[in-house]
């Protein structure tokens, strides 16, 4: 075979070879973008004060994000910078503009999907000094935390947390832990306790005809989570919060002072499976006076 055969031949070889590589380039970037789009996943967002007080802790989810304005936050230099969650593209969009600045920085983030690493375990924004963050949150209200932080997660509608109905002995007396309500009894019953009798006639176990849940429901124990009970996590993050260990709860429970329970409970709900859509209200039930057994 002549010297001049073989420059023919490597030449269609290697034309070939691009040509296949082209096509196996367009083919990843239309799955990439495929996967990009998260339209057909939860968002949640959950927010922490870092104090101890029940109610700089929340969290709350969205099944419709295709634009959604999460959050501002307010640097200590006077600069805003805006959150918006955008679905089909799969990230959060973050733009800051500043003051004697006409130009606006616009940086993205991604939430999930084709080559997205850096958002495992959520992507969070933490209050610095001097520094606030005002969150959108449902009912078109807002919430301002001076310190703590925010974290945006998605999660696959099919892998939330299953609940159950919440357990009684000795007739009425329901285990502690953390429960999933239908309406907002404050994390530890700031507004009234579903669970006492004296105090609305022991609304937790009310079973509505329209889903047939009950008004409240349990995500975790605070004790026997690991003994014959029903495991109620289906997805790697959710089963952190919802089979959160009795010896790490007793240590940050000493450490801040009971929020950190509560915190992990509100951080647990908006992780429930679609069949528990109404019970989103996180409630934390500790076995003190108020639930006047």
């Amino acid at each position: 075979m002549s010297f001049g055969t073989l420059v023919v031949l490597a030449s269609f070889v290697g034309t070939l070879a691009v040509r296949v590589n082209v096509n196996k380039v367009t083919q990843d970037v239309d799955t990439a973008e495929m996967r990009t789009n998260m339209c057909n996943e939860w968002l949640v967002v959950s927010y922490d004060s870092g104090k101890n007080e029940e109610s700089g802790v929340g969290s709350y989810r969205l099944v419709e994000w295709s634009d959604a304005h999460l959050f501002t936050k307010v640097l200590k230099n006077g600069c805003t910078k805006t959150y918006t969650a955008e679905c089909e593209a799969g990230h959060l969009k973050v733009e800051m503009a500043c003051p004697g600045h006409n130009e606006t920085d616009v940086a993205t983030r991604c939430l999930g999907g084709f080559g997205c690493i850096g958002a495992v375990g959520g992507r969070k924004s933490t209050v610095g000094e001097d520094e606030q963050i005002t969150l959108k949150l449902p009912q078109s209200t807002e919430f301002t935390i001076g310190s703590g932080k925010a974290v945006v997660w998605t999660i696959d509608p099919e892998k939330g947390i299953d609940l159950e109905d919440a357990p009684g002995k000795r007739g009425w007396k329901a285990v502690g832990g953390c429960y999933c309500c239908k309406h907002d009894y404050g994390v530890l019953g700031r507004n009234r306790n579903p669970f006492s009798r004296t105090e609305g006639g022991r609304e937790a176990w009310n079973r509505a005809r329209d889903d047939g849940n009950m008004e409240c429901l349990l995500a975790w124990r605070m004790i026997g989570n690991f003994m014959d009970n029903k495991n109620p996590a289906n997805s790697s993050f959710a089963g952190v919060l919802a089979m959160v260990p009795e010896f790490v709860l007793a240590a940050v429970d000493m450490f801040t002072l009971t929020i950190g329970r509560h915190t992990a409970c509100a951080s647990t709900c908006p992780f429930r499976k679609a069949e528990y859509e109404q019970n989103q209200y996180a409630f934390t039930k500790i076995q003190t006076s108020l639930d006047k057994y």
